[in-house]
């Protein structure tokens, strides 16, 4: 499904953006990858699959994007129901976040 995203992504014409991003905290000595990002843009896109509903992963993403937006990243999360029901939305949400004029 992320690959799905990725293309939605692509096929609205939008820049293709970087798959398995890494951001590291020098302070921590810790990565995190993002699923897909534009760096320049400090713009995270996530995929949440069915193994971030556990409890563990939940806690675990929890504090994982508290990091990430502590250190300025904006993060986009997207579910299967997103990606195959509202695509148009994920685009219209995307091309805001670039600052690029959206049709609506």
């Amino acid at each position: 499904m992320e690959s799905r995203l990725r293309m939605l992504i692509v096929r609205a014409g939008l820049p293709r953006p970087e798959a398995q991003w890494v951001v590291q905290d020098e302070r921590t000595r810790t990565a995190v990858w993002l699923d897909l990002a534009y760096p320049a843009q400090m713009l995270g896109i996530e995929y949440e699959g069915a193994d971030h509903a556990e409890p563990k992963a939940v806690l675990r993403d929890a504090g994982r994007y508290t990091d990430l937006v502590d250190k300025g990243w904006r993060i986009y999360r997207y579910t299967k129901f997103e990606i195959l029901g509202r695509p148009d939305r994920i685009v219209e949400q995307i091309t805001r976040a670039l600052g690029r004029p959206t049709s609506t």
